[in-house]
């Protein structure tokens, strides 16, 4: 690891890391517009509440009430929680904070933490131009056998597949920024010039079996588990394993150059678009009544 120079000194376009991964161009177009009707559902409010209680834990910080810290964290950063989740919140937060030290007894307190929420930043050359990508890593620390990782706290319904990993470009970013970009920690930049791997971590898989099932534990035996039994770890951890630096560039490049020219077609789904804070502001091709049949 070396504490070296200062590659932002005339940035020409800064990309990050949601601007790559939504699934929906126009809604990135909109949000950077300020085309959002911005408020904290249930799903967000677990996340912000599970993420704070991560990195108290990993940083060995008293973990507290974490509920009203986020409601008013979320109304400091214009984004207000929903009155439904505010009378919800105390269960909420109980929720999340199950999951979190599940993880915590599990996999977390075995890690060597080098810091959480960090800020990290590379410079690439598109087209004779350099473009500077940006983002923050939720953790980053070293294994029990010294690999040096990232890990990506999801706490979210849907689980990330082996296939959604080796294609998604957020966490693929992460692997190019640390091979090949700089990493702030304890308010210097560091480049780390070794090996390493990034992971999604799915939070919620950390609830146990809520029903007998069968399949492979850890060690690669199959087995038959019950209710209450825990998900094997490889259920709950995906690593991307990224080896094609090429191709990870070709895919931002392609989201870069959309950008400048001005690309930002919409990619509807049915539960994306009711969930989109810009959805009142997105063009649409007609509007039908709720009571259609």
């Amino acid at each position: 690891m070396t504490n070296d120079f200062d590659i932002f000194a005339s940035p020409t376009m800064e990309v990050h890391t949601s601007e790559l991964t939504a699934s929906c161009m126009k809604a990135v177009e909109l949000r950077l517009n300020g085309k959002v009707h911005a408020e904290a559902g249930e799903a967000l409010f677990k996340g912000v509440v599970g993420h704070e209680a991560l990195r108290r834990l990993h940083l060995g910080l008293e973990v507290g009430d974490l509920a009203e810290w986020a409601i008013a964290q979320q109304k400091k950063e214009g984004t207000p929680c929903s009155e439904s989740v505010k009378t919800n919140a105390s269960e909420y937060e109980a929720e999340a904070l199950r999951v979190c030290m599940l993880y915590w007894t599990r996999f977390g307190s075995k890690l060597k933490t080098l810091g959480c929420e960090l800020p990290v930043r590379g410079t690439i050359e598109i087209d004779g131009e350099d473009v500077n990508f940006a983002s923050h890593i939720d953790i980053l620390a070293r294994t029990p056998e010294g690999e040096l990782m990232v890990y990506d706290w999801k706490f979210r319904e849907d689980a990330a597949t082996r296939d959604y990993m080796h294609r998604n470009l957020q966490t693929a970013m992460y692997w190019w920024v640390l091979r090949n970009g700089q990493v702030q920690i304890g308010g210097q930049w560091f480049a780390f010039r070794e090996a390493v791997d990034v992971a999604i971590i799915d939070m919620w898989n950390f609830k146990p079996y809520a029903k007998a099932t069968s399949g492979v534990d850890d060690n690669g035996e199959p087995r038959a588990f019950v209710k209450g039994d825990d998900r094997p770890l490889h259920k709950i951890i995906r690593r991307g394993h990224y080896k094609d630096e090429a191709a990870i560039l070709n895919e931002f490049a392609t989201r870069v150059r959309m950008m400048r020219r001005g690309l930002w077609p919409t990619n509807p789904d049915p539960l994306g678009c009711t969930i989109c804070q810009s959805r009142m502001y997105c063009p649409a091709f007609g509007w039908e009544d709720d009571h259609d049949i």
